[in-house]
């Protein structure tokens, strides 16, 4: 078994979806690609007590609308990992509503990926699978997705200040 699957099948997930039917598809679209442990939040501030309370390698947050109100409580899972000291987790954020200005936003207050609703089952595997081995994005693109994957890939703030100085 290869460590990249050994990595997966020992993920521990926070799915947070105000939607059982939501929720219900993204558990089985991450249990057939391998991930056991899952935890499932009904409200983004469920979600942050379960973050609180918990260790994570993925969060994945199913929302209708991408608002500053989102943002905000990102950043409060950032300062928990800070806090806590432990690794940076992925936290991707799925939503049909991505508005460039909050998408430049959401690098600074800790996104690692932004997927546009629709999506397959198969592009939300590759970015479940992507994220758990690179919890900060390695490829930095803030430009609109293309049409057919959706998929926005952000730098957290702290990499771009790193990335930033090390130019310098």
């Amino acid at each position: 078994m290869s460590w990249q699957l050994l990595k997966l099948k020992s993920c521990r997930t926070l799915i947070i979806s105000e939607y059982d039917d939501s929720a219900s598809l993204i558990k089985a679209t991450l249990e057939d690609a391998g991930i056991r442990t899952i935890s499932i939040a009904k409200h983004i501030n469920i979600g942050l007590e379960k973050f609180k309370s918990g260790n994570y390698n993925l969060v994945l947050v199913d929302c209708t609308n991408f608002s500053s109100s989102l943002l905000h409580k990102v950043k409060e899972m950032r300062d928990i990992e800070a806090q806590k000291r432990s690794e940076m987790c992925s936290i991707v954020v799925m939503s049909s509503n991505l508005p460039e200005k909050l998408v430049k936003k959401s690098v600074e207050n800790g996104i690692s990926y932004l997927i546009q609703k629709p999506f397959s089952s198969t592009a939300l595997n590759r970015r479940v699978e992507y994220s758990v081995q690179n919890p900060i994005p390695q490829i930095r693109d803030l430009s609109p997705p293309p049409t057919t994957s959706g998929i926005y890939q952000v730098e957290s703030y702290y990499e771009k200040s790193k990335l930033h100085n090390k130019h310098k």
